[in-house]
């Protein structure tokens, strides 16, 4: 997190779990499984949340003129800035309440993006874009500051829930996230690690694995 934007970036990590067997050390979770991650953490982290496990990738939208917008975004759990420690220049920022299945769809710009795609304007704010692959709308919500480029790449950030949900639930979700967490005081990227580990091998043991 060195050079982004993020309150005390070096407590901030991306944690990435080892399967049963150790075959797969990068192991991510399904998002229904995110509260018990977030519960296993509490030892070693104040705060939880999620990111797309497969990055920044491109979205096709159509906005009020019907012309296609091509924008690289994210899912992201509603704790994700809060858990960076960021705060939007315009508007607000993802929060739980946008992180619930059934919710209005939302998107959060990224600075660069802001002003590149929709020329700095402050009305962006509440503009919807239609998503072309299911028709659904987002309204933009927010913007955040320069420079915070995470995932890689990324133009806008979207709530997780109302867009991986399958008939009404997470839990059948063929969509995938990494957990991040802000460490407390004293605790250890490795610590944290081998905490999510070891809730990997607590649900082996109840007969689920944590992407699924």
């Amino acid at each position: 997190f060195a050079g982004l934007p993020v309150r005390d970036a070096e407590r901030v990590v991306v944690l990435w779990g080892t399967d049963a067997a150790g075959s797969f050390d990068h192991l991510p979770i399904g998002p229904s499984a995110l509260p018990e991650a977030a519960a296993a953490l509490r030892g070693v982290a104040t705060q939880v949340a999620a990111i797309d496990y497969n990055g920044a990738w491109p979205w096709t939208f159509r906005g009020a003129d019907g012309a296609p917008l091509r924008l690289r975004g994210t899912l992201a759990s509603g704790r994700f800035f809060e858990t960076l420690g960021v705060r939007p220049v315009l508007g607000r920022a993802l929060g739980p309440s946008d992180d619930v299945v059934g919710a209005p769809r939302v998107l959060v710009l990224s600075h660069a993006a802001w002003r590149a795609r929709f020329g700095g304007r402050p009305d962006v704010i509440r503009r919807a874009l239609v998503n072309v692959q299911h028709g659904a709308p987002y309204t933009v919500v927010g913007v955040m500051p320069p420079g915070l480029d995470l995932p890689r790449g990324v133009e806008f950030w979207t709530a997780t829930s109302p867009t991986a949900a399958v008939n009404g639930s997470l839990e059948n979700s063929p969509w995938a996230v990494d957990v991040v967490a802000r460490l407390r005081p004293g605790a250890s990227p490795e610590g944290a690690r081998q905490a999510l580990t070891t809730f990997y091998a607590t649900l082996a043991a109840r007969g689920k694995v944590p992407y699924a």
